[in-house]
């Protein structure tokens, strides 16, 4: 698959797919005209952009590239949507205390 970071989370916590995964993947390839390697490279500055890693300089770069172009417009916007939805419907599972302490135990005894 040529998602991005954020759409294989997704596939990891629903593995069967389903319509919106396979659109998703599906308007990514068409988007791009089977350029898998631009699409890669926008995806991963998208990524960047959005976990706040990129300079000031590559920020501003990207997003006039994305402003010159519908389909980026449309991929920052799906990325944007996949986080919030991580954000928002999925939930961690708790450790308990117990299991914590006796992880710190065990680093304390081997280290």
């Amino acid at each position: 698959m040529i998602l991005g970071p954020i759409a294989r989370v997704i596939i990891r916590y629903f593995p069967h797919g389903g319509p919106g995964v396979q659109k998703l993947e599906d308007e990514a390839k068409q988007g791009f005209m089977g350029n898998t390697i631009k699409f890669k490279d926008l995806s991963r500055r998208v990524t960047l952009y959005l976990d706040g890693e990129l300079s000031k300089e590559e920020e501003r770069e990207l997003l006039l590239e994305i402003q010159q172009n519908p389909q980026y417009v449309q991929l920052l916007g799906k990325e944007q949507n996949f986080r919030e939805f991580i954000k928002t419907r999925l939930q961690r599972k708790r450790v308990s205390p117990t299991l914590i302490q006796s992880i710190k135990d065990k680093i304390r005894t081997t280290g």
